[in-house]
C-alpha cells in the first residue's frame, strides 16, 4: 500500500500553483518525474520537490533525488476558448438546485463518523456546508477527506479565475488555522500526467465571509475537475467546518 507522496511543484509570483502528486510504494525502484508549467506572470517562480511521509501507517521512508532541473522548452500551446471571456462557466454555482449537477468526492480509510457534506440555507441563499471532525493524533486523518467537484473545459494557454465565496466555522474557545482545497485537476489522459491548478491548500484563519480569488493557467485543453474539499493533512488533527458559495470559473484572457 502507498505510504508516501512525492510533490513536484510550482509557485507563480502570484500564489498559485502548478504541479503533481505521485503516490510512491515500497517496491517501487528509481523513476523520472516531470510536468509541464507555464507562469502566468514574470517573476521568480518557486520550484520544489516535498516527501508527504505516513500516508497510510508509519513506515519509514527515504528518497533519494538528483537531476532536478526546470527546462525551458518553448512557447506554451494556446487553443481558443469560444466562450466569452467574463461569463461563469460552471452550473449552479450558488447551489440553488442543491448539488445538481456537482458530482462528490469522498476517501475516508479509518471509516469516522461526521464526515459531512450537506446543504444548508442562510435567509434566502443556500451554502455548501464541509465538515471534518477532529481527532487526537495530528496524522490520524492525513488521508482523510469529503468535498464536491464539477467538470469544465479549460484550454491551453488561456487564463482563468477561480472564485469563491467561504467561510469558517469556528468552534467555540478555540483560534487556529484551517486549510481548504480549492483547486482545478486534471485527470491522467492518453498523452499526459494527471495535475492541479491553483492555490491548492488554502490556509485562513477567518470566521467572516471572504472571497477566495486564484488564476489558473492550464498548459494542455482538457476536461478539469473544479474541486472544493477539507482534508485531513496539515490540519492537525483539528476539526474543520467551513461554507461555500458561489464557486465559479471564468476566462479573463
Amino acid at each position: 500500500m502507498p505510504s508516501a507522496i512525492i510533490s513536484i511543484w510550482s509557485r507563480n509570483p502570484d500564489g498559485s500553483y502548478n504541479g503533481k502528486d505521485v503516490w510512491i510504494t515500497e517496491s517501487e525502484s528509481y523513476q523520472t518525474l516531470d510536468f509541464e508549467f507555464t507562469p502566468n506572470e514574470s517573476g521568480e517562480v518557486f520550484c520544489y520537490i516535498a516527501l508527504l511521509t505516513h500516508q497510510d501507517g508509519f513506515d519509514n521512508t527515504d528518497i533519494y533525488v538528483d537531476e532536478l532541473r526546470v527546462e525551458e522548452i518553448g512557447d506554451a500551446p494556446t487553443d481558443i476558448d469560444p466562450r466569452p471571456s467574463g461569463k461563469n462557466l460552471l452550473t449552479n454555482s450558488t447551489f440553488g438546485q442543491d448539488f445538481q449537477p456537482w458530482s462528490f468526492t469522498d476517501y475516508n480509510p479509518q471509516n469516522i463518523a461526521d464526515l459531512n457534506r450537506y446543504i444548508i440555507k442562510v435567509g434566502n441563499n443556500k451554502k455548501v456546508r464541509l465538515e471534518l471532525p477532529g481527532a487526537a493524533s495530528t496524522t490520524f486523518l492525513n488521508n482523510t477527506w469529503t468535498g464536491i467537484y464539477q467538470e469544465v473545459t479549460l484550454y491551453a494557454g488561456n487564463e482563468y479565475q477561480l472564485e469563491a465565496n467561504m467561510e469558517r466555522i469556528v468552534p467555540d474557545g478555540t483560534q487556529y488555522e484551517t486549510i481548504v482545497n480549492l483547486y482545478a485537476y486534471k485527470p491522467t489522459t492518453d498523452t499526459s500526467d494527471e495535475a492541479w491548478l491553483g492555490s491548492i491548500d488554502y490556509k485562513f484563519n477567518r470566521a467572516g465571509n471572504h472571497l477566495y480569488r486564484q488564476t489558473l493557467t492550464p498548459t494542455e485543453t482538457a476536461i478539469y475537475y473544479i474541486t472544493a474539499r477539507v482534508f485531513g493533512w496539515g490540519n492537525d488533527g483539528k476539526p474543520i467546518g467551513v461554507n461555500l458559495d458561489n464557486i465559479r470559473v471564468k476566462r479573463v484572457r
